[in-house]
């Protein structure tokens, strides 16, 4: 899933039920960990987060929620970033300038910065703004969107579309002009992609009949 959704468990046993948790869990985290890898972008370590406060509150999705009886942790590669990014707010908290390197022991400290610069630099010291000037919030809605957009070719060839007929719904969507490009877009998405995009002789314009 690429998003997270709560199936109906309500009548399953409680084991059963704390057992699909755990589950999905496991597979929500190694979904979001391949994209953080992929990409560097801490808004899937964000994500992760958000399902893992989402699963804890009691009544979060439907009474009687499991998600605080199971055994669910937050993965390491969560924590190194929330800590990575504690640590540069704490920097921006005592007001020192995080966009220059870290001071060596023997070396002079980080220059000052106020507290309207401190809060302009917030996005960086949480890894949303590269310090090439590079958005990881634009980075982030991008790819969901595109995942949208694989998702809708798979969902337009599942409904018995062609091909070609679901390639052309989708250059004429975003306004792309060929097959090639639309690969690109779909490549850079966060989708699990499924039937057609995992077989590249099922995307194109002048490529075969519908079975």
């Amino acid at each position: 899933m690429a998003d997270h959704e709560v199936a109906d468990i309500g009548v399953t046993p409680e084991r059963e039920q704390i057992a699909i948790v755990e589950s999905r869990w496991k597979d929500e985290v190694l979904y979001y960990e391949t994209l953080y890898e992929k990409t560097h972008n801490p808004m899937y370590a964000w994500r992760v987060l958000a399902l893992y406060c989402a699963y804890k509150v009691p009544l979060s999705f439907y009474s009687g929620n499991p998600g605080p009886r199971a055994n669910l942790e937050l993965p390491v590669w969560c924590c190194k970033y929330f800590l990575s990014a504690s640590q540069e707010l704490e920097s921006l908290a005592k007001g020192d300038d995080i966009r220059e390197e870290l001071p060596r022991l023997d070396g002079p400290p980080r220059n000052s910065v106020d507290a309207t610069t401190a809060a302009a630099l917030i996005p960086l010291a949480l890894g949303l703004a590269g310090r090439q000037g590079k958005s990881m919030l634009f980075d982030y809605r991008s790819r969901k969107m595109t995942g949208f957009e694989a998702s809708l070719y798979d969902t337009l060839r599942e409904n018995g579309l062609s091909p070609k007929d679901a390639t052309e719904i989708l250059l004429d969507r975003t306004g792309l002009n060929d097959e090639r490009s639309l690969r690109k877009r779909f490549a850079k998405s966060d989708v699990r992609l499924t039937q057609g995009l995992t077989n590249p002789q099922s995307l194109g314009r002048n490529k075969g009949k519908a079975k």
